[in-house]
């Protein structure tokens, strides 16, 4: 099970947020419970929306691996309407 936080430290809200989350290689998408929004597992976008100042949304995605090493999974924020400094 992989949790994705997106938080907001502000001063502003947030608005117009994408994450982008592709499970790595030998793993394989079950189902995923976002607290604002949906994700798409073709994709690995999970569109948020807004996230007010001083707050946070998240992401669980549940997957299965074949693979008995270690599993790194990396998630970035791809789009937001305002420049975050």
């Amino acid at each position: 099970m992989f949790t994705i936080t997106a938080t907001n430290a502000g001063p502003d809200d947030a608005t117009g947020v994408v994450v982008r989350d592709l499970l790595p290689a030998d793993t394989t998408f079950v189902d995923a419970t976002p607290s604002a929004g949906s994700y798409d597992e073709t994709t690995g976008r999970w569109t948020v929306g807004t996230i007010a100042s001083g707050t946070s949304a998240t992401l669980t995605i549940r997957a299965r691996t074949s693979s008995t090493n270690l599993v790194t999974n990396t998630a970035e924020i791809i789009a937001s309407d305002q420049i975050d400094p």
